[in-house]
């Protein structure tokens, strides 16, 4: 037995302890997944997009595994923006191992001895990284891909939307008026309520026990927490008896949340004021506390923190996000987990493709990795992680990683990138230390951009200065062609970069004519940071301009990260634009406890390096 597997049964044995389960019962173990804006299972399947929470979907157990002492359910809901049904495990099953075929017919191919041999440039391979997709040539900023974006539909006027699906699950209903929120959580509390009475008249054996296992991704995240108030507070019933920890039952049956995973939770749309202000600033001046001051505030209405009663919680958040109205919701200050890991909120919680933007996708699978080993340890009734491919080859190529940038998958630049910068847990000093390293390789790139955009520059001149009046040179045609097309993918690739330089030296500017500038007064600990980072791009494009030497890195992070894994979202969403507020750290909310739901310590707000 490891060391995980040891820790799991730890766990699983104190559950059924707590809970005096014993031979005369059944524990009902039960999955809920709350998928991401746009992801849905039957529509991402075909086009491979399938986001972590449908991965730790399809590796969940279902009725199929039934014993004579458990048995299991899970129920998956689609993100807000798509078609909303209460389809069967079954059905989705099939329908994400029908697009999954072609990637297992792929890995079969590969001849043993080839995947042993590029192992061989692994220190230690493990059995999720295949690693049979290198890419041979450097990624540079000239050679990026051309990024597709989706058109948008019409605004209708919201009636009777949460009852009619072609309106309520549309992207831009969803955006503007949040709709399909109540339909999800009340879907996941009825069907709670149906399926425990169908398990328990159909049982030999009453149910003794539910454990219950908890997804989510961004507002699917904030579903997944609304679901877990409105189950505490309107189904379960409170049992508190003096000196014993408080009790959830179910008709009398001890509920047991056993795990919460959030990838990247958040509440806001992007219909929420796009002015970073509002996030930082509330009635009385402190930060961390959205509100709307401009457009007015689109969130899903919840901002509790998660209970206490939740056995475990890990919370995985994105340290690279850059869209404004994108804030962290916290988990509040209990002792849960909550890390930083590289890379937009795509990158934590899946749902892109190869070469949309960046060569990989597979940054998504790190987070994936961790918090499936974390919910299997801490009693999640997953397969047991380090065997998985013998116990379910199926479950297991929604794992792999086939990818690999100077012989390394993803999870080796990604722990290589934290062993670095050091600050994993979630606090405003964390983040700013991600940033900063984002924003060193930023101005990089717009340095060799400029640099770039100047050679086309010149090379046009000269061209330029070749023609006549009389000349019809077909080869001379071809040039100037060939110069066009080069400066329009330059600047379709990283053009946005300018609205950076734009936003940048405005903020100086603003800064520099007036000593009591708001957001610096205000917010020091998020804009002081915000305005160094100005000053440093500012510092390469003028470098650029000057046609001097790059100025050096202040930085050790490994440029792979950002390179080739970690996405720049505003080439992604096309609904994202450049603000100040770019150059900040993004909000987090830490929501206050109600007065009879106990506090436990939160981390110190300089964490510690989790290298030291």
């Amino acid at each position: 037995m490891n060391k995980e597997q040891m820790i799991a049964s730890a766990n699983r044995a104190q559950q059924n302890e707590d809970s005096h389960s014993n031979s005369c019962g059944r524990t009902w173990h039960l999955g809920l997944f709350f998928d991401g804006v746009e992801r849905n299972i039957e529509q991402d399947a075909i086009e491979h997009r399938l986001s972590n929470v449908a991965r730790l979907f399809r590796a969940y157990p279902d009725s199929s595994s039934n014993t004579n002492n458990s048995c299991f359910d899970k129920f998956y809901f689609s993100g807000l923006g798509t078609p909303f049904k209460e389809e069967l495990s079954a059905k989705l099953h099939a329908a994400m191992d029908v697009s999954i075929d072609k990637f297992i017919d792929e890995v079969k191919s590969i001849p043993k001895d080839a995947i042993e041999d590029s192992a061989k440039e692994v220190l230690s391979k493990s059995w999720y990284e295949i690693l049979d997709n290198q890419f041979k040539k450097l990624c540079n900023p000239f050679e990026w891909k051309k990024v597709t974006t989706a058109a948008m539909g019409k605004i209708m006027t919201k009636v009777s939307i949460e009852s009619t699906p072609w309106l309520r699950d549309s992207k831009i209903m969803s955006t503007m008026f949040l709709t399909g929120v109540d339909t999800r959580v009340s879907s996941a509390k009825t069907r709670f309520e149906n399926f425990f009475k169908k398990i328990n008249s159909n049982s030999a054996l009453p149910i003794k026990n539910i454990s219950i296992s908890i997804f989510g991704f961004d507002l699917g995240a904030t579903l997944a927490r609304k679901f877990i108030d409105d189950l505490l507070k309107d189904i379960c019933q409170k049992e508190v008896t003096k000196d014993v920890p408080v009790k959830y039952l179910y008709n009398k049956v001890p509920v047991d949340i056993i795990f919460a995973g959030f990838f990247d939770c958040s509440r806001h749309s992007p219909a929420s004021s796009n002015n970073g202000l509002d996030y930082y600033v509330a009635l009385l001046g402190t930060p961390g506390k959205s509100v709307s001051l401009f457009m007015g505030d689109k969130s899903i209405d919840q901002d509790t923190p998660l209970p206490s009663m939740v056995r475990n919680a890990l919370h995985l958040v994105a340290a690279h996000e850059r869209r404004p109205w994108r804030g962290i919701y916290s988990l509040g200050k209990g002792n849960w987990q909550e890390i930083l890991l590289p890379g937009s909120s795509e990158d934590i919680g899946g749902g892109l493709l190869p070469d949309e933007q960046k060569p990989s996708a597979e940054l998504c699978r790190v987070a994936l990795h961790q918090m499936y080993r974390t919910a299997y340890m801490a009693g999640v009734p997953f397969p047991d992680y380090q065997t998985l491919p013998e116990l379910s080859a199926t479950v297991a190529n929604y794992f792999y990683m086939n990818d690999t940038i100077e012989g390394r998958s993803a999870q080796y630049w990604a722990k290589r990138y934290q062993s670095i910068i050091g600050y994993q847990t979630l606090s405003t000093h964390a983040q700013n230390a991600h940033l900063d390293s984002y924003f060193n390789w930023l101005s990089q790139q717009y340095y060799l951009y400029c640099t770039e955009l100047q050679r086309i520059d010149a090379e046009k001149a000269d061209i330029m200065s070749t023609i006549t009046l009389s000349t019809e040179d077909p080869e001379l045609r071809k040039k100037i062609a060939d110069n066009h097309l080069a400066r329009e993918t330059l600047k379709n690739n990283w053009g946005w970069l300018d609205d950076v330089k734009d936003q940048a030296r405005w903020f100086i500017n603003s800064v520099m004519t007036n000593p009591n500038e708001t957001r610096m007064r205000v917010a020091p600990k998020i804009y002081i940071p915000a305005f160094r980072r100005a000053k440093k791009f500012l510092e390469y494009s003028v470098c650029a301009y000057q046609q001097k030497p790059m100025p050096a890195s202040t930085d050790n992070a490994p440029e792979e990260i950002f390179t080739w894994l970690v996405h720049d979202i505003q080439k992604v969403d096309p609904a994202s634009s450049i603000s100040v507020d770019f150059l900040a750290i993004r909000s987090f909310e830490v929501p206050e406890a109600e007065e009879d739901e106990p506090e436990a310590e939160s981390p110190a707000e300089n964490s510690t390096p989790a290298n030291a």
